[in-house]
Order: structure tokens, then sequence, then C-alpha cells
């Protein structure tokens, strides 16, 4: 299961839009800055797998991966990686809470797209409102 770009593109945008009761009719989810499934710190093999990507950005800004090297894993809240675009996006407790307070839904489209989102599909159908 798999998303063209262009999918893509347009389904997140949609989907930040959905309040919380609409997005658990979908069987799509996407993790991203502003959708959070919730909110950890990598473990050891997915801290390593974030540190080899060609692009990191640590806080919404771009780093260089021997940055990393400052860090430590645990401080990390919130993470996501696209390994097509071999891109990692890193959050801190501060640089999350920042980013959340600045743009919420103020977000423009090409903003909310920079930092991409784990798209999550489940199988079957969502639960039916009994009527």
């Amino acid at each position: 299961m798999s998303l063209s770009d262009e999918d893509y593109n347009r389904l997140y945008v949609l989907f930040v839009q959905m309040d919380s009761v609409q997005r658990k009719r979908q069987l799509m989810f996407f993790s991203g800055i502003l959708t959070a499934m919730f909110q950890r710190s990598p473990n050891v093999d997915e801290w390593n797998n974030c540190k080899r990507k060609n692009t990191i950005y640590l806080d919404g800004e771009k780093v260089e991966a021997s940055k990393l090297d400052t860090v430590n894993r645990k401080s990390i809240v919130f993470f996501t990686y696209n390994n097509k675009k071999s891109t990692s996006f890193l959050w801190t407790k501060k640089g999350y809470d920042d980013y959340i307070q600045k743009n919420g839904q103020q977000i423009t489209q090409s903003e909310l797209l920079e930092f991409q989102a784990m798209p999550w599909f489940e199988t079957g159908y969502p639960p039916q409102k009994q009527k």
C-alpha cells in the first residue's frame, strides 16, 4: 500500500482539515507534525535509521547528520521519515510545542507538505455508527 506524490499531497491536506470524528472513520491515517498518533522517542534502530537519511530536519530546520551526534535520542518526542526520499524529521519537546503553537491551523499548504507525514493504512472497514 502506497500513495503517489500527487495523491499524498491531496489526501494529507484533506486529512488535516478533518476533525477527530471524521479521522476515526477513515481507513487511512497520517502521522505527521499536526496529526501525530502519539509522541515517543525513537528506539535505537529507528534512531540509526533517521541518522542515515540524506536529508535531516531537526525541529523544522535542515541539519547535517553530524548534528545528531550532539542530540540524545530520548530528547526526541516525535519523529517520522520517508525512505523513498531519504529524509527524516525529528522534533524535540520544545521544537514540537513551538511549531504547534506557531502554526496550528494557520499553516499554509506548502509548509504543511514540507514535513512529511507517514501514511498508515487499515484493512477492513471502519466501525459504522449505530442507527
